[in-house]
């Protein structure tokens, strides 16, 4: 989703908000913005997040952010676990910490998979275009992808080799895993 215009900013002054950030791994994804700061709720979370990127600021409130705007604000796998009567105000206050011409990430757990037991709901394309759009009139879709089909023979390999317990580290296995995912898991489509 896209604020409107250009925001004018050189790179690596940009700003990144991740909410619902978890261990803050989407962080590495721009290595090149200035300011990252990630919210969660998750005092576990935030203490791997902090581990993981010391570089970066973490909080529990969006409100301890003050005033505070980002060219970038994502919110990756948070939507469904968010009640129907809430989605409205917290999808106008990620749009709230925007600058103009700024991005708002969205990734959300489709409905070709089923629902979870903390999940409210899972989408489809309609239904993400009507909740955001329904939130926020002012912001444009510039994109939408479908990514990433499950696979068992990927689910087996990482039950096979990691647990709670270890990590049993195979780089062959990792290296062919990966390019499976890669070449055929990547795109999906929706359904």
């Amino acid at each position: 989703m896209d604020a409107g215009a250009e925001s004018g900013r050189e790179a690596g002054t940009a700003k990144h908000l991740g909410v619902g950030c978890g261990d803050g791994r989407l962080f590495h994804l721009t290595p090149h913005t200035g300011r990252r700061v990630g919210v969660d709720f998750s005092p576990r979370s935030l203490d791997y997040a902090r581990a993981f990127n010391p570089q970066a600021h973490f909080c529990t409130h969006l409100e301890d952010l003050g005033d505070e705007r980002f060219e970038f604000v994502s919110a990756v796998e948070v939507l469904e676990h968010i009640p129907d009567d809430g989605i409205t105000a917290f999808v106008q206050s990620l749009a709230e910490r925007l600058v103009p011409g700024g991005h708002l990430l969205l990734s959300v757990p489709s409905t070709v998979q089923s629902v979870h037991k903390k999940h409210y709901r899972h989408y489809d394309e309609a239904l993400l275009r009507r909740q955001v759009e329904g939130a926020c009139s002012g912001l444009d879709c510039v994109h939408v992808d479908h990514v990433y089909r499950g696979s068992r023979l990927v689910d087996a390999a990482m039950r096979w080799t990691m647990n709670r317990f270890w990590v049993v580290e195979v780089a062959p296995l990792r290296r062919h895993l990966w390019r499976h995912v890669w070449h055929q898991l990547r795109r999906a489509r929706d359904r």
